[in-house]
């Protein structure tokens, strides 16, 4: 089936194996319950992994230059690793940012990795006692034993990857958040033109 978003037709197919689970599943409900799927309906459950990612990245990045105002050294080695790709860019003639880009910002995505591990609070309210968790990672992304000074803004901790298990911000296993991906390109890309065009 095709469908017509935003007059943009778009065939079927989805390459996220768990986006396509869960929307087959979304979808597969009407086929059980023996109801008709409206091109509404499809509609609704082909864009809700996107529309669903619409405020977190919009949050992690601020909270991204929150933390790196407070650590002008930090914000400089952020700036100076953008300026570089920007110029490298500039001097093949290229203007847009593309998505084989952002792996040339490692130092960009260790300090977003550190904004997720460290921004279990904000604007000082804490998740309170009591209330229901599906997972423990703040007490993980807080452990001294694993991230030594662990209320210590410090990106440069994500210069190696970290053990399984010890860094998942977006949940793990199957019930992993299907948005992270586009989230970590949304706030890289965000960055990265917020530091290329303001000083």
């Amino acid at each position: 089936m095709t469908l017509n978003f935003f007059g943009i037709p778009w065939e079927s197919e989805i390459a996220d194996r768990v986006t396509a689970l869960l929307l087959a599943n979304s979808i597969l409900d009407y086929e059980l319950k023996g109801e008709k799927i409206s091109d509404k309906t499809a509609c609704d459950i082909l864009l809700s992994p996107v529309l669903a990612g619409g405020q977190g990245p919009g949050h992690i990045a601020a909270l991204a230059i929150y933390h790196l105002t407070k650590h002008p050294s930090m914000l400089q080695r952020a700036r100076a690793e953008v300026d570089q790709l920007r110029t490298r860019k500039e001097k093949l003639g290229e203007t847009d940012l593309s998505v084989s880009d952002l792996k040339d910002l490692k130092y960009l995505t260790q300090v977003y990795n550190e904004v997720l591990r460290i921004s279990h609070e904000f604007n000082g309210h804490v998740i309170p006692k009591g209330w229901f968790m599906l997972a423990p990672f703040v007490l993980v992304h807080m452990d001294p034993e694993i991230y030594p000074e662990p209320s210590k803004f410090n990106p440069d901790r994500f210069e190696t990857p970290p053990n399984p298990g010890q860094f998942f911000p977006f949940g793990r296993g199957y019930r992993t958040c299907v948005g992270r991906n586009f989230t970590k390109l949304v706030v890289l890309m965000a960055l990265y033109h917020i530091f290329s065009n303001f000083t």
